[in-house]
C-alpha cells in the first residue's frame, strides 16, 4: 500500500531530474589546429549537457576560444584534463549552466568566461588556479573527491 503512494513520487521526480548522462560529439564543434594542439572556436551543436572532447581530429583539445558557448541552452558541461585555458567570455550569459566540471590542469580563464551564469556551480578536483579564480569572482565552487 505504501509503495503505490511512494511510487508516483519517484517515477515524477527521475523524469524532472532526468540522466545525467553528456553528448560527446567531435562534429559539433568548429577547432583550429596550431602545433598539433586544437582550440575550439565555435559550437553548432544544441545539446544541453556537453562533453567537450579531449581530441578533436587527433589533436589534443588544449582550450576553449572565447565566446564559443555564450548565450546558448548549455546546462551542463564537462571539460577533460587537456584543456589548459578558457577563453574570455567562453560560457558567458549561459543562464541556464548549472554545472561546470573543469578540471586542474586549467591555468587560464579569460576575463567574464562565466559572467552571468547566476546558477552556475564548477566541480574541480583539487584547489588551486580554478577555485582561486571562482573565489576572486563570486562563483559557487566544490572541490570532488575521486
Amino acid at each position: 500500500m505504501k509503495w503505490q503512494r511512494v511510487f508516483p513520487f519517484l517515477l515524477s521526480a527521475c523524469m524532472i531530474i532526468g540522466p545525467s548522462t553528456y553528448v560527446e560529439n567531435p562534429d559539433d564543434f568548429m577547432y583550429t589546429v596550431e602545433d598539433g594542439n586544437a582550440t575550439i572556436i565555435g559550437y553548432l551543436g544544441s545539446d544541453v549537457k556537453v562533453l567537450i572532447p579531449s581530441a578533436l581530429n587527433g589533436a589534443p583539445t588544449v582550450a576553449i576560444g572565447d565566446g564559443v558557448f555564450i548565450g546558448s541552452d548549455l546546462q551542463m558541461v564537462e571539460i577533460p584534463g587537456s584543456v589548459t585555458a578558457i577563453g574570455e567570455g567562453a560560457f558567458s550569459e549561459c543562464e541556464d549552466l548549472i554545472s561546470a566540471d573543469i578540471p586542474p590542469t586549467v591555468k587560464f580563464i579569460g576575463e567574464g568566461a562565466f559572467a552571468d551564469c547566476s546558477r552556475l556551480t564548477v566541480w574541480t578536483t583539487e584547489p588551486g588556479y580554478v577555485v582561486n579564480y571562482m573565489l576572486k569572482n563570486g562563483i559557487s565552487h566544490r572541490i570532488r573527491t575521486v
